[in-house]
């Protein structure tokens, strides 16, 4: 009886040991941040929000018939400089009652 009640201490004493290393055993699993544009690149929308932005590679609605991989926003991101020329061209748009779509 002794014999038995000591190796249950130890069978005790292992699994405790094994459920507290499983709890604080740092996780492999981590959240991947949005992938970022190079600095010479923008968002337009941060440009000019005015302008209508229709980004078909996220959607169905484009020449392949379903979104192309690789597409997780429908965000266009352009240089900075053509952001700017878009932005320019659409405020002249805008006072003829007009819209720039991309």
């Amino acid at each position: 009886m002794i014999r038995t009640a000591a190796v249950l201490r130890k069978l005790a004493a292992l699994t405790t040991a094994a459920l507290l290393g499983v709890a604080v055993a740092p996780s492999t699993a981590s959240a991947t941040p949005d992938p970022k544009a190079p600095k010479e690149f923008v968002a337009l929308g941060d440009v000019d929000p005015t302008i209508i932005q229709e980004m078909r590679y996220f959607t169905e609605h484009n020449f392949v018939g379903e979104p192309i991989d690789g597409y997780k926003k429908p965000m266009c991101i352009l240089t900075r400089p053509a952001a700017k020329a878009l932005h320019k061209a659409q405020a002249g748009l805008l006072k003829k009652g007009y819209s720039l779509k991309v």
